[in-house]
């Protein structure tokens, strides 16, 4: 349950001015798992805004309180600007949480790179009295890119701050959601809804209010985020008790309309899922070697013969990312268009969020994928999200710019295969046969794959998930409210 407490009662300051997807995750697991904590939040939108400005506005709007002992934030907040504001919050305990880091962006151009963004996590973790992070090369290209960084300031360069901020960094990795709960309880909410009994159904998935949701193949509806008032506030609505609180919607025994459209729409998803027919595939470009197809009528019936259904059901691929360029979609759909050229038969789920920039390889890629695609873009419930996981064979990562990867070891928990660049985070996770070098080692290991998907349906992934749980990370979590 929420911890109920007002601001004169709570020892722990909780602040998110980016609230929604994995920092939503996490500030909600440590608001459940802690008494005594006060949440402030902010709707998750423009986050480049947030970065900039958000602390003259919680400075405003965070309680005074002489109980606090100890402050959590993420490091889209600028903690400088906020203790400089709130000078009652400097002697508090001060835990930074670094989802990314900006220092390492990829940007196309050098005059695209906004320096106020990674300066001012610079300028938070000299101020932080602890500094976590979500993985080693999260915590190690921060620290290795400071001098770096700051050699862009064209004179009069601070000195030794990588030494000052080391000594406070550590690395606790992300907490993933216990997938097991979230479908016993999707399989439950959908079987009571079969038989009449009321229940709920919450999407765990965030839309920002200013996204550009993505054309999908299937039909869904959003559900409301659901917010409690129990010792939390966010941004633009004032309740009775003075809590701010945005898009807050009370708890209901029964389903809305909305719910009922969704398991309507997961419904129809599982059996789109599982019952679609096999698409016809093009024909092989000329002097190209066709995948060879073992199925031979292709008529969708589900054959009792579970080693002839590994070999007749087409592989599937699935690409989850925001589709934004720092996740390299165009290297993705260039493997993926030179297996369509090739005749290999695949089925291929594009899904993720599209925000404010737009990129043409989605528009210019999608009519000529048609014949492969199975899903196409955000789906907002997280329902939906993972039983188009549990279907896909293959997850694949075409990153440019990655500290965790929630969305692939999602995948991987599903059942999923992930074939990932071997850069980034991904070595510290993945073992050596799960990572490629270039886009032509991914497109021969995918073009394998679907000339012969039983291998990759035989074969599980060596990827230890349990020590991304809550439940592993959950002391090393606690410790950080230490005082």
């Amino acid at each position: 349950m929420m911890s109920e407490c007002t601001a004169g009662e709570a020892r722990y300051l909780l602040i998110e001015p980016f609230y929604g997807g994995s920092h939503k995750q996490l500030i909600d697991l440590i608001h459940k798992a802690i008494p005594k904590c006060y949440l402030v939040t902010m709707t998750a939108k423009k986050w480049h805004w947030r970065s900039r400005v958000a602390a003259l506005y919680l400075a405003q709007t965070i309680p005074f309180s002489s109980e606090y002992k100890v402050l959590f934030c993420s490091s889209v907040l600028n903690l400088a600007e906020l203790v400089a504001l709130r000078p009652d919050l400097a002697p508090l305990k001060k835990v930074i949480y670094f989802h990314e880091n900006q220092l390492v962006y990829p940007v196309r151009e050098k005059k695209d790179r906004d320096i106020q963004h990674g300066y001012n996590q610079i300028l938070s973790s000299l101020v932080a009295d602890a500094v976590v992070f979500n993985s080693h090369y999260n915590m190690e290209s921060f620290l290795s890119s400071i001098n770096h960084f700051l050699h862009m300031i064209p004179d009069c360069r601070p000195k030794n701050l990588p030494a000052q901020i080391k000594p406070k960094c550590r690395v606790i990795y992300f907490p993933l959601q216990d997938q097991a709960k979230l479908q016993k309880e999707r399989v439950s909410t959908c079987e009571n809804q079969e038989s009449g009994v009321p229940g709920t159904l919450r999407s765990n998935q965030d839309e920002s209010s200013d996204t550009i949701p993505a054309n999908q193949n299937t039909s869904v509806d959003s559900l409301s985020n659901k917010n409690y008032s129990l010792g939390r506030i966010s941004s633009n609505q004032t309740t009775s008790k003075g809590k701010v609180m945005c898009n807050q919607t009370e708890a209901s025994e029964e389903f809305s309309s909305d719910e009922n459209s969704e398991l309507r729409s997961l419904d129809s998803t599982t059996k789109k899922l599982h019952n679609s027919p096999r698409r016809t595939q093009p024909e092989p470009a000329a002097g190209s070697i066709p995948c060879s197809a073992t199925d031979g009528g292709g008529t969708g019936i589900v054959s009792a013969d579970k080693e002839a259904t590994q070999c007749s059901k087409p592989l599937h691929i699935v690409w989850a990312h925001r589709w934004e360029h720092d996740k390299d979609p165009e290297s993705f759909f260039e493997v993926v268009l030179r297996l369509h050229t090739e005749g290999c038969r695949f089925h291929l789920s594009v899904l993720g969020e599209q925000f404010t920039e737009n990129l043409g390889v989605f528009e210019t890629s999608r009519p000529l994928l048609e014949d492969h695609i199975l899903h196409w873009g955000y789906l907002p419930s997280k329902a939906q999200f993972l039983a188009v996981l549990q279907d896909a064979d293959v997850a694949v990562s075409t990153a440019l710019h990655e500290f965790f990867g929630v969305s692939m070891l999602e995948a991987v928990q599903q059942g999923c295969y992930p074939l990932c660049p071997n850069r980034l985070v991904y070595p510290e996770i993945y073992p050596k046969q799960c990572l490629y070098n270039t886009s032509n080692q991914l497109f021969k290991m995918l073009r394998r794959f679907c000339c012969h998907p039983e291998l990759v349906r035989k074969q599980t992934a060596k990827v230890d998930i349990s020590q991304f749980s809550w439940e592993a990370r959950r002391e090393e979590f606690l410790g950080l409210f230490e005082v």
